[in-house]
């Protein structure tokens, strides 16, 4: 259960990138909401204590990590409502994280994350 809240509000070069980053993160079991407003891409997330850097790093490098023109990430340590929120996990998890990644290939993987709760080695 999380209950630290992320938003993420990040600016696209194009209104079809930031529909394609929201359908991204709409299958994301530590999302909220996600949504593109034209150019604008709006993500919130409750994630747990220490999967912080995973979303610094997009306000880090919007562009390498999301292809976003800007990011900027903005955290709540105690959110109004939701206080807090379940992660939306699949009943069958399957090889990959369901956005597709691979957590295997991450530099970040068993050192600083043990991968998707999503992914069935991440579990």
């Amino acid at each position: 259960m999380s209950t630290r809240c992320h938003l993420l509000v990040g600016e696209a070069p194009a209104p079809a990138v930031a529909e394609q980053v929201a359908e991204l993160f709409s299958v994301c079991p530590y999302v909220h909401f996600c949504a593109a407003f034209g150019p604008q891409v709006i993500v919130v997330f409750y994630l747990p204590p220490g999967r912080e850097w995973w979303v610094a790093g997009i306000a880090n490098d919007p562009g390498g990590t999301l292809g976003l023109a800007r990011a900027a990430v903005y955290v709540s340590e105690r959110p109004a409502y939701p206080r807090r929120r379940e992660l939306r996990l699949p009943a069958n998890p399957s090889g990959r994280a369901p956005c597709g990644s691979d957590c295997t290939a991450c530099p970040h993987w068993k050192t600083q994350c043990p991968g998707c709760p999503a992914w069935s080695s991440g579990r």
